[in-house]
C-alpha cells in the first residue's frame, strides 16, 4: 500500500539479495491507477513484478550509481569483514569464533559469535564489554600482561599478511576465511597463533588503496565526460544557432536597408503626385 508520504511497501514478496539490490537499483516499478503492484492472484512471487530497467537517458545515470555504490559498499564489507576475522582469531588464539570468549571486533547490532558472519563495514565495532574494560584486552602469549606484548605485536603485524580478502562473501565465517582465504594459523617465533598468509592474496592497506584508487579514477573519468559532454552540447547550440538563430547585425542592415527603400518609394510617389499635379491644374488652365 501506499503511505502518507507516497513510499510504497511490497509485501508478501520473498527476495534473494541479488533480486533486492536489483528491484533497489530500478526503483520504479510500474502500477495501476490504485497503485496497485501486482496484477494476480494469491501469494505474489518477484517474477510478477514489473521493473523499469531503461537503456539510456536520467533514469539510467542514477541507477549506474546505485549499482556502484551497491560495488563499493560491498567490497568495504569485504575489507571490514576480513579485519574482523583476522584480528578476531589472533586476539582469542583460534580461528572458531564459538570457542573465544571475548571478541574484539563484534556486530554492533549482535554482538556474539553468532552474529560475527554478519559484520560488514556499517556495524562493525568494538565490544563494549572491551571499551569498559581495557584490561579484557588479550596483549601477551598468556591473555594480559603489563610486559607482554606479543600478542598485540602479532595483532598489528597482520596488515603485512596476505589474505584473499577480494573473495570474501555474505557466507563467508571466521573458520572458513583463516582456513581458506588465509591458509589457516600457524605459530610465530614468540609462540603467538597468527595468520600464515596466502600467496595469491594481497594485504589489507593494498586491498583498501584498490578500491580508493579505482574509486577516484572513475570520479576522474565522470568529471571528464561531464566536462567533454558541456563542450559537445554547446558546439551543437552553436551549430544550431547559426542556422536557425537571429543575427543581430545582419537584421539590423536589413531594416536600414527597408528604411532607404521606403525613404525612395516615398519621394517617387510624391514627385509623381506633383507632375500630376501640375498636367491636371495646368489643363484646367
Amino acid at each position: 500500500m501506499t503511505d502518507d508520504k507516497n513510499r510504497v511497501v511490497v509485501e508478501e514478496v520473498s527476495l534473494t539479495k541479488e533480486e533486492f539490490m536489483k528491484l533497489d537499483q530500478c526503483r520504479v516499478v510500474w502500477t495501476n491507477k490504485e497503485g496497485q503492484l501486482l496484477d494476480v492472484d494469491g501469494k505474489p512471487s518477484t517474477t510478477d513484478m514489473v521493473k523499469f530497467t531503461p537503456s539510456s537517458g536520467e533514469l539510467k545515470g542514477y541507477m549506474s550509481v546505485q549499482e556502484d555504490v551497491d560495488k563499493y559498499i560491498d567490497q568495504l564489507n569485504k575489507l571490514a569483514k576480513s579485519i574482523a576475522y583476522s584480528v578476531n582469531a589472533v586476539h582469542g588464539q583460534t580461528n572458531d569464533a564459538t570457542k573465544d570468549d571475548c571478541l574484539f571486533f563484534v556486530n554492533k547490532d549482535n554482538a556474539t559469535a553468532a552474529g560475527e558472519v554478519e559484520i560488514t563495514a556499517g556495524n562493525i565495532s568494538i565490544n563494549k564489554d572491551i571499551i569498559k574494560n581495557v584490561m579484557l584486552i588479550k596483549t601477551g602469549k598468556d591473555g594480559g600482561g603489563e610486559s607482554d606484548g606479543t600478542r598485540a605485536l602479532a595483532i598489528a603485524q597482520l596488515m603485512d599478511k596476505l589474505m584473499e580478502v577480494q573473495k570474501v562473501t555474505e557466507d563467508t565465517d571466521r573458520e572458513s576465511f583463516i582456513n581458506v582465504l588465509c591458509d589457516g594459523l600457524e605459530l610465530n617465533s614468540e609462540g603467538i597463533q597468527t595468520v600464515k598468509g596466502k600467496t595469491s592474496g594481497m594485504k589489507v592497506n593494498n586491498y583498501f588503496k584498490d578500491v580508493t584508487d579505482a574509486l577516484g579514477v572513475q570520479t576522474q573519468q565522470a568529471k571528464r565526460m561531464v566536462k567533454n559532454q558541456f563542450v559537445l552540447l554547446q558546439s551543437f547550440e552553436e551549430s544550431r544557432a547559426s542556422v536557425s538563430g537571429v543575427s543581430l547585425d545582419e537584421e539590423m542592415a536589413n531594416l536600414v536597408q527597408s528604411q532607404h527603400s521606403y525613404q525612395a518609394n516615398s519621394k517617387i510617389i510624391a514627385t509623381v503626385d506633383e507632375l500630376l499635379d501640375v498636367v491636371i491644374n495646368g489643363l484646367k488652365r
